[in-house]
Parts: C-alpha cells; structure tokens; sequence
C-alpha cells in the first residue's frame, strides 16, 4: 500500500536561507552507529504535490526533466511500505542546508514556478461483474479505491480505502485495473500520479442489462462508456477526465536527499515515506535516476522516514525539519536476498563495534550445509568456533572452556542456545532478527564470561498478513504461526519437539555393528516462543516475549565404564529453561534514547546415575537492564548502562563426594563418603557501565568503556575498563584493535560452602586484538584477526586442606591456575549473489594451561587447526545444492599408561601419563544439502536432505578402557546423520 495525504489548504511556508556551500552529511540512525560522513551530491529535485479537488483526489509526482519510464516504477513497494523492516543504512540531517538540486537560490527569493500539472484521464472503463452473493441479496454498494499510475498511464496499485465486503472490494479492484487511462502530464511530459475513484454497484432493473463491456457505473450511477483518447499535452479536457485539479503554489522543499546502494550507486525510484508530525497520512517521494529526492512544506518537527526500492531491504529512520532550513539526507540501502522456504530475516547490521563481529546473512543461514536450515547452528561455520564437544549443547570460543561462553537472547542471559547434540538451536531461527557472534573483545553491555558471546535478538512479527509454516524431518517438527493484532502490533508463536530418540535407533543400525554400540545417547528437546510486539506511538515500542527449553539425555551403558562396577545401567541429564521479559523502547528526542528491559524465568539441571548421583538444581533468576543513550551531533555517543540481577536458588543433592579428590581425581567412586545437600538461599550481582563511542576524524570510531560489578556479599568486585578502536584508511580498507579486561566468577558448586571454597576470587582474562578487512570486489571480501589472551586465576581442583572458620577442611577448589590463548582467524566470504554463496574459514591457535610455578601444556580445548570450506549454489527451478568440508585437530586427552589394583573396591585404578600429552585422531567430515521448492501462490513446499559425514567417516570422540585398564577402546561420533524433511509455508 502506498499512503498518501488528503491536502487541502495550502500551509505558510518558511522562509529558505540556503548556505553556498556542498554540505557534509552527518550521518543517523535510530538506535544504531554510523560508518561515515560523506558530501552530498546534488542531484535533480523531484517533487510531490498534494491536491484535494473534492470528489477525487490526485497526486502528481514530477521530475525536473523527462526520464524513460519503467514497465513497473514502484514494483514491490506496496509491500515494502508496510513492512516494518530495517536496512544498513545511513541518514543525514544538516543545519545548512544544500539548494534543490539543479536549482541555487538565494535568500528570500522562491524558485521559479514549474509548468501546469493536468490530471490523469480515464478512457476505457472495464466492466465489473456484480458479485453474485450481493446481487441475491439485493446489495448496493460505493467502493471507493485509491489508484496509483505510472508514468504511461499503466494501474500498478488498486487499494480499497472503505471495504465494502460482500465481494464488492475484490470486483472494483478487478474492473479498476482492467481499465485504461491516460496518465498525468505536467507540461508536455507524462508523470506518474494518484487519485481517488469510487466505483458504484447498483442492482440492475428489472429486464434491463448491466453495464456492457467496456463500461463502469459512473459517480452517480451512470454509466461512462468508453472513452477516446484524453487531451494531449497542453490540450483541454476532454470527455472521460477525472475530476479536474485545483491550482496550487509552488511548494518549498524542506527534505531532500539522496538514495544509494552500499556500493554508492544511485537507486533510481526509491520511494521515500514521511510521516509524523501534523500528517493525517504520509507523504511519498520517489527518486529519480541519480537517486535524489525532496519534499516540500514540511511543517518544523520530528518525522519518521521509510525509504523501499524493489530488490532492496526498507529502512526506516527519523529526522527533524528546523524552521528556516533544508534537511538533507542520505541513505544507503541493502540488497535484498532471495527468499526461500527457509528464511530467517536477519534486517539489520549494525557497524562493529567490537573487534571482530560475525554476521551471517538470510541465504547463507538458510542453506549452510550441516545446518539443517538452522540460524544459530550456521554460526559454528565461523572462524574461532571449534566443533562442539560431542553430546553437548556447548560450544568452544577461541580455545576457552565452553562454560567461559556467554549467551544472550536480547539481552537477557540464558543457559544454552543449543540443544544437547547442537543439532537445533534452543530458540526457533525463523523469529530472530539479528545473530551477533564475538569470539573476544566485546564491548561493557555484557560480563560473565572469559571467552566469547553469542547473542541473538528477536525480530518484528509480520504486521501485513498471517503467515507460517510447518517443518517435519528425521530429527524433529515444528511450526510457526504469526501475524498482525491491528496496524501497531502483531504477535508470533512457535514450537518444536525432536523424536530423534525414535528415529536414531532405526537409523544406526543400518549403518553401525550392534556390538560397536556399547553406549547409545538419544537426546530429546523441545522449545517453544510466544513473542509479541506492539507500537503505542511513534515514539515507543513495547515488546513481550515468553519462551522456554527442555533437554534430556539418557547414556545406556552395556560394561563397566572404565573398570568401575559402580558406574553401570543408566545415567541421566536434564536442562531446561523458561522466562518472561518484557522491553521497553522510548524515542525521548532525536538526541536521547532509552531501553528498559525486565525478565524473570526458570532454570532445572537434573542428573541421576543409578544409586550414585541424584542432583536437581532450581534456580529463578531475575535481569534488570537499563541503556540510555545520548547522541551530541555525530562525533559523540555515550551510553549509561545498568545490568544488574539477583537469584533465588535451590540446591539438592545426593553424592560421592568427589569434590575434593584434587585436580589428578578419579575413579573409583566406592572410595568416597557420601555427601548429602540440601541448601537455598539468593544471589545478587548489581552491574553498571559506561560507554563512548567518539568519531574525532571521518573513518575513525573510538569506544572506549568501563564496567563495574559487585557479588552478593561484596567481597568481589570487578573493574573492567575496555577500548575498541575501528579506522577505515581507504574505501574498503578498515584497520581495527581492541583491549580489555574480563571477569568471571565461580560456579554455585565450585562456591558453595558444602561442595565447594567460598574464598574463591574472581578469573580474569586480559584480552589483545588486532586485525584487518579487505573488500577485495563486490561480492569477495577476505578479514584476517590476530589475538591474544592471558587468563589468571583461573578455578581448579584442589586436594588441599585450609583453615576456614577455626576448623580444618577440604579446600575442592582454588585460584591456582592460569591460562593464555594465541592465533589467528582468517576468513575469506563470497557475499551471496544470485547462484553462489559461500566461504572458507580457517582458525590457528594454541591454548595453554599451567599450574601455578609448573610448566606451560594443552588445554582440553587446544585445537591448533580448523577449516571450514563451505559453498551453496542455485541451480534454478527452486534446486539448490551445497557442500560442507571440515577439518580439524583432534582434541588433546591425557593417556593411562596402566593401573593397580584396589582390594577394598575390588576394582583397577588408573595410573594416568602426562596430562594432555596425546591427542585424538584428525576430525574430517563433508555434509551435503539439497533444496527442491515449489512456490505457488498461496503456498510454498520445499523438499530438503541434509546429511551430515556422507562418506561414513568413523570420527574418534573420545577413548575408554576395559576393567583393567588393558585394552582402549574408542567412541566415534554418529557415522552419518540424514535429515530428510519437508516445510510447507503459506
């Protein structure tokens, strides 16, 4: 739908003053950072007027001079106006305003007035068939219908403004656009235009015919018969014209601007929204062919600007008209991605504003090889994320233990983004709007963690029509279901339950001997999300989102595990999660923005092994976060932040006490007295931050930050000052570093006074950053990161003994440990064009452990080599293929070289080599998709396989032992994993 105004008298108009001078652009974006400043060009000035001649209504869009008119000038802007999306984009607002374009003027002096503008004219009316349900019912009806023409007079938008039902709208649209008119003039050149037409259905009498072919019920019933040819250029009117214009002053351009792609090449018919203000609706501009636009008399006031072009992502964003000034603007638009059955609309791209930050688009989400079409699960394609530990739902960030990973779901922190087995993400793709990965160097909004975050945010729910789909495969089925509440608000749902428990043990043995499956895993998952987004004014944005995760794993041993007799039969773990937030956006001026976020939830971690363990573990965490932004010009950001929350918790467990067999600890458990916890008690971590974002030269963007945190009792607090720094030298060509300090502290078991060391500090992490991005052509574009990372007190066991209040006790755990990371990640992406994505990752590093005064070793996570080489074609007729190849090092493990024997247990004990010394065989695997869809127009089925290690590479897991320690045995990896599905969408 393209709204316009109804403009009736004409306004006073201030008076322009115009500097000579090319001005700079500043540039704005409502909630975002900007990459640059750029001069404005000048270009054409193209104008909208707004006529009101009171039956019919008639809005003329001229340019300065004739351009070749196009089959369709505003194809797919009915849609991208109404969507509330977002783009990479840059606005500008300038105090001294440039002249209109091709026009300089002076002070007090009005441009020259244009030539006439004349309506356009009808010459054929089609015949519209009166709706059979209306005519049983003995129905009349007006309906009346805005019509948008192009430049040669062709309908390109019927929109109903007063729907009548009963079949009418759907006939009028119909007949509407099967007439012919002559389009606008203005002067001798054609122009595209506007108006308003009613067409009216009136039972036929008795023995009399309906209107013949050709013919359409006139303003009062009449019919008009088709008409000839209009009047020409310059002509009278003529029969069959539509209600003619009212004359008009010459408008004042207030806004003007100019429309690019992020090459900086003009988009040539753009079409710019304005609304706000004293608007009844909004006014719409296009751009002509070196992409430059205005309007005219704007009232002084903050406007919301909606800027579409077909194939091009809308962007929205705010400007302020200053009495006695010209805003000029510039915007830049991203390309559009082809649309598949799997789409996860990932709007917007934010500028870095830490070191290195992944972004993957639409496409390469929804079609990554081994992704299964999940959004979070083509992350693990980036450089700096190793392979997930096998079973897990954890990743591993730079050579950093997975628990040094932090999770966010716009803002909140969660337990897991993945499922056990990183087979699905714990949150449905398809509602995300933004995926942001950082393996370091991250900016004071987030703490908590050593190593990397991954943080995903939720997107709009379609605001135009109710839309969904339902997705069945091998491993699991879900559905989606989402739509508008009314024009402000919409609301979306979705849920999802895997049964690859069913499904893995049909699978198996089909590829697998019965007597290599001596532990069978089979996770189970669910997840659901109730999210809902609501606009009460201009200004505001309120946001509801409910959703939850629940994961088991049952482990079926067939032998002793590792030569003890107590650890057989089963063990079970459980995760799950759920919560409530609800945000709040307010727009508090063009300067000042305000973001208030509140969520409670849930969380459950169970494990049970036979008589063994018994742990359950409730906790109800409540976040608070508050960023008030203020913007001074566009060489100035600060951000004053406050993260804080508390816990209730819950802790009961039934145990050996294994706590304190030290950091060399192992089997047996018959050895250990038992230990039993019952404990509850509340957590608080208040946090505060600041954050400056300075731009002291073009291309130059300095961050520094600073964060403060305090635990429960205050005995820890952390200090962590931060400083990112991005510096484009050329087009194209962007150096940037980065420096910090993080904090993390102690699990609750690591803690806690019954399981525990209460004395524990806080780990800290130092981390170095320096890297380089290279656009190399269009599409091709290669980023090389080096780091460094030096990690102190860390938290290990202990076997110690210490004093704590007056008596002597286990220590479990101390501070003793300390760590470093170093490498570098390269990266080398072909930007998705029409037929090809894809890219090749790679990731060298050490990760180093030592205890304190011992020498440097692996750490469990050292994987010195990773590649991902990853590419997907479109092969046309809804087939597309893609191939994933990876590569990497086996993960180090610590051997045993042989065992004693235990009488009191009866059982062999291990005697372990030199810790990390060996290291697991080298990990290779290729995984396969293949797309088939089939669009119609109501509804989209596609057919997809996605098979994970095609050629059956027996990929070692892990080792395990016999009873006696005699013999190894390794535990591989599922040899393939095929997921066969298919998605029907509406």
């Amino acid at each position: 739908m393209l709204p316009f105004p109804a403009v009736g008298t004409a306004r006073p108009r201030p008076a322009v003053v115009v500097p000579a001078r090319e001005p700079e652009v500043a540039v704005r974006r409502r909630g975002d950072q900007a990459r640059g400043v750029r001069p404005a060009t000048s270009g054409e000035t193209l104008r909208l007027f707004g006529l009101d001649s009171g039956a019919s209504i008639w809005y003329p869009i001229s340019c300065m001079r004739t351009r070749t008119a196009r089959s369709a000038w505003l194809l797919g802007v009915t849609t991208l106006l109404s969507t509330p999306t977002a783009a990479r984009a840059q606005s500008a607002t300038d105090s001294g305003a440039a002249p209109a374009a091709g026009e300089p003027a002076t002070a007090g002096e009005p441009p020259a007035p244009s030539a006439a503008a004349q309506p356009p004219r009808l010459v054929r009316a089609a015949e519209a068939a009166y709706p059979p349900e209306a005519l049983a019912a003995g129905l009349v009806a007006t309906v009346p219908c805005r019509v948008t023409l192009d430049a040669e007079g062709r309908v390109l938008d019927v929109e109903v403004l007063e729907p009548q039902g009963h079949g009418f709208d759907e006939a009028a649209v119909d007949a509407v656009r099967r007439s012919t008119f002559e389009p606008a003039y203005r002067g001798a050149v054609p122009i595209p235009a506007r108006f308003v037409y009613r067409h009216v259905f009136r039972l036929p009498e008795e023995g009399a015919e309906g209107p013949g072919p050709g013919e359409a019920p006139g303003p009062e019933g009449a019919p008009i018969g088709p008409q000839g040819p209009g009047p020409g250029p310059g002509e009278g009117p003529g029969p069959g014209e539509l209600p003619p214009a009212e004359d008009f002053g010459e408008p004042i351009v207030t806004l003007e601007g100019d429309v690019l792609d992020l090459d900086d090449v003009s988009i040539e018919e753009a079409a710019v929204s304005v609304s706000g203000e004293t608007l009844v609706e909004p006014v719409v501009a296009v751009a002509d062919a070196r992409g430059h636009f205005s309007v005219t008399d704007l009232s002084p006031g903050r406007y919301r600007l909606r800027v579409s072009a077909a194939g091009f992502v809308t962007f929205e964003s705010e400007e302020e008209i200053v009495p006695g000034q010209v805003t000029v603007v510039r915007y830049r638009l991203e390309q559009e991605r082809l649309a598949t059955a799997f789409e996860t609309v990932i709007r917007a791209q934010r500028p870095p504003r830490e070191v290195t930050r992944r972004t993957i688009e639409t496409r390469e989400m929804a079609l990554a090889p081994g992704s299964a079409g999940d959004a979070l699960n083509a992350i693990q394609n980036m450089p700096g994320i190793a392979r997930p530990i096998f079973g897990s739902g954890m990743v591993v960030i730079r050579g950093s233990n997975p628990g040094n990973t932090l999770y966010y779901l716009d803002g909140v922190s969660i337990p897991l983004v993945y499922h056990f087995g990183a087979f699905r993400s714990a949150v449905n793709g398809d509602l995300l709007d933004r995926i942001d990965y950082y393996p370091g160097n991250y900016s004071v909004r987030h703490t908590g963690a050593l190593g990397g975050v991954i943080e995903v945010s939720p997107r709009v729910p379609n605001r135009e029509h109710w839309t969904g789909y339902v997705d069945l495969n091998l491993v699991d089925g879900g559905a989606l279901v989402e739509g508008p509440l009314a024009a402000n608000a919409s609301i979306a749902g979705s849920v999802r339950r895997s049964w690859i428990d069913a499904t893995l043990p049909a699978i198996l043995p089909l590829f697998v001997d019965e007597e290599d499956l001596s532990i069978t895993a089979a996770p189970v998952y669910w997840d659901y999300q109730l999210l809902a987004d609501w606009e009460p004014s201009d200004d505001d944005r309120l946001r509801f989102f409910l959703y939850g995760s629940d994961d088991s794993i049952a482990f079926l041993f067939g032998e002793p595990v590792q030569g003890d007799p107590t650890i057989q039969g089963a063990a079970v773990m459980g995760l799950g999660f759920h919560r409530l937030q609800t945000e709040w956006n307010r727009r508090i001026s063009a300067e000042m923005e305000n973001r208030m976020m509140l969520a409670v939830g849930y969380n459950i971690i169970r494990f049970e092994m036979g008589d063994l363990f018994d742990v359950t573990y409730h906790m109800a965490p409540i976040q608070l976060r508050e960023e008030f932004t203020f913007r001074w010009g566009e060489a100035l950001q600060v951000t004053l932040g406050v993260d804080s929350g508390m816990q209730w918790y819950r802790a009961r467990a039934r145990l050996p006490d294994v706590f304190g067999m030290g950091s060399t600890g192992g089997p047996p458990l018959c050895g250990h007295e038992k230990l039993e916890v019952d404990s509850t008690g509340w957590n608080f971590w208040p946090g505060f931050f600041l954050e400056t974002e300075l731009r002291p030269v073009d291309g130059l963007r300095l961050i520094p930050g600073i964060r403060f945190d305090i635990d429960t009792d205050g005995k820890r607090t952390a200090i962590e000052p931060r400083l990112n720094v991005r510096y484009q030298i050329l087009e194209g060509t962007t150096l940037k570093g980065g420096l910090g300090l993080y904090s993390q502290g102690s699990s609750p078991q690591e803690s806690s006074d019954d399981t525990g060391n209460p004395d524990l500090t806080l780990q800290r992490s130092y981390q170095y950053g320096l890297g380089v991005e290279q656009d190399l052509t269009d599409h091709i574009n290669i980023s090389v990161d080096l780091f460094y990372k030096q990690l102190d007190q860390l938290i290990r066991q202990s076997g110690d003994e210490v004093e704590r209040d007056g008596r002597l006790v286990a220590e479990n755990f101390d501070n003793d440990s300390y760590g470093r990371v170093y490498g570098a990640e390269i990266l080398a992406r072909y930007e998705p064009d029409d037929w090809f994505f894809g890219w090749i990752a790679v990731t060298i590093l050490r990760s180093e452990r030592r205890d304190e005064g011992g020498p440097w070793k692996a750490s469990e996570f050292d994987q010195r080599l990773n590649l991902t080489l990853l590419g997907s074609v479109d092969l046309g007729k809804g087939w597309n293929v893609g191939l994933r190849f990876r590569v990497a090092q086996g993960y180090p493990y610590t051997p045993v070289v042989g065992s004693i024997f235990d009488g009191d247990c009866d059982q062999y004990l291990p005697i372990e080599g030199a810790s990390n010394s060996q290291r697991l065989p080298w990990f290779h695997q290729l995984d396969l998709r293949v797309d088939k869809t089939f669009d119609w127009d109501v509804f989209k089925l596609s057919v997809y396989l996605d098979v994970q290690n095609v050629y059956f590479h027996y990929n070692v897991e892990a080792v395990g032992y016999n009873h006696d320690y005699t013999r190894r045995t390794d535990v591989h990896g599922l040899p393939i994993l095929p997921a066969l599905g298919l998605k029907g969408s509406f």
